[in-house]
This record gives structure tokens, sequence and C-alpha cells, in this order.
């Protein structure tokens, strides 16, 4: 990798960063105490909804690096993410009113598969040939 792309590399990766700090900060806090009471399946859609943007940022900071083949960007990202979503869970048992919920790492996995779904459909308009 040249110079030029391992700097556009740690730029674009900068906002994952900070929302993988925000997400393993979320993680690791004994019982959160929301206002009020959320609805059934409310925390899946948010453990979905922060895997989701993690992906997507880590997509956007892998094509930004020159790694224009969606296929590869999933290739790289969809382990690296799950393995988080898992390591970020699995946390969770040592954390004081908190548990590793297996349906929680599920709910995480679909946030990270819609991801590539959205980059996919993403891709797949951009290279779209226009219509004469």
């Amino acid at each position: 990798m040249t110079g030029a792309r391992t700097s556009r590399l740690l730029v674009r990766l900068t906002p994952s960063v900070a929302w993988l700090v925000v997400v393993v900060a979320l993680s690791v806090l004994p019982s959160i105490r929301v206002p009020g009471q959320l609805p059934a399946g409310a925390d899946k859609v948010l453990h979905a909804a922060e895997f989701l943007v993690l992906s997507g940022l880590v997509s956007w900071a892998l094509a930004g690096a020159g790694l224009n083949r969606l296929f590869l960007r999933l290739l790289v990202a969809l382990p690296i993410m799950a393995a988080l979503a898992g390591l970020t869970e699995l946390a969770q048992r040592w954390v004081p009113g908190r548990s590793a919920e297996p349906s929680d790492l599920l709910a995480d996995v679909v946030g990270i598969l819609i991801a590539a779904l959205v980059a996919t459909v993403v891709v797949a308009l951009r290279n779209r040939s226009p219509v004469p």
C-alpha cells in the first residue's frame, strides 16, 4: 500500500474507530437505564443499528483506501465485524447488570448483513449503465 493510500485509509478509518469506541462504551456500561419502557425487541433494533453503522463506515473506509471491489471489502469487513460483535457481547458477561445473549449477537450480525446488502445495492446502482 502506498503512502497516500495508507494516509487515506487512516483518515477514513477515523469515524469507524470513533463509532467503535461508542459501541464498546455502550457495551461495557453497567445496566444502562433508559427513561420509560422500551417496546419489546427495541434493544435488538439498537444492536443491529450499532453494527450496521460500524460496518458501513468500515466499508466506506476500505473503498477510499482503494479496495474498490465490493466482494473484497465484504471479505475483509464481515469477519472482522462479526468478531467485534462477538467480543463486545462476550465482554458483557463480566459487566455488572449485563449479560451475554446470543440473540443480541444475532441482532449485531443482522445489522452487519444489512450493511453488506446496502453496500451491494449502492455499488450496483452506481455501476448501472444509464438508460438510453
